[in-house]
């Protein structure tokens, strides 16, 4: 079961069916939709409804230079993402399935197209190179760094916070 202060303070009994009286709903920071109300009026079944991430694409060193800034007010993430490569595709659509927020900025750096860009940000924040790799930089500095299938939405929330 999990709880969620949109859903009235109600708690959840199992995934998919909640207790709620109109929609939007969130659940874990995904956006739901009511599909159909059961025969007793009273329980819902829900569909996932997706908000698209909003990612900042880098694909320069100054930009590289304004996320460093920018870290002193808030978390940056910078998710480095091989389009060559089926386990980042998948570590890439995990992140995709959350709302995104506005507590902090996320970037998209394509290795591929830019090399020689994640090079320098291996470098500035003295990181091994990864694909995929996420970064949580704050206050200038990595923070939270990791690759492949380790890559979890929960552990970058926290790491942000």
């Amino acid at each position: 079961m999990c709880r969620d202060e949109n859903v009235e303070g109600r708690m959840l009994s199992q995934p998919g069916i909640c207790w709620i009286r109109q929609p939007p709903l969130r659940i874990n920071s995904l956006n739901y939709t009511i599909l159909k109300v059961t025969d007793s009026g009273s329980l819902f079944d829900l569909i996932e409804e997706r908000t698209p991430m909003k990612w900042n694409e880098l694909t320069g060193e100054e930009q590289l230079q304004q996320i460093i800034t920018r870290s002193n007010d808030r978390p940056q993430v910078i998710f480095k993402h091989s389009t060559r490569c089926g386990i980042s595709a998948v570590a890439k659509s995990r992140l995709e399935r959350w709302t995104p927020t506005e507590d902090f900025d996320f970037y998209y750096l394509d290795l591929i197209r830019y090399r020689q860009l994640s090079a320098k940000v291996a470098e500035a924040f003295k990181v091994y190179h990864e694909s995929p790799q996420v970064l949580v930089i704050k206050n200038g500095e990595c923070v939270y760094d990791e690759s492949h299938l380790g890559i979890s939405l929960q552990d970058i929330l926290e790491h942000a916070a």
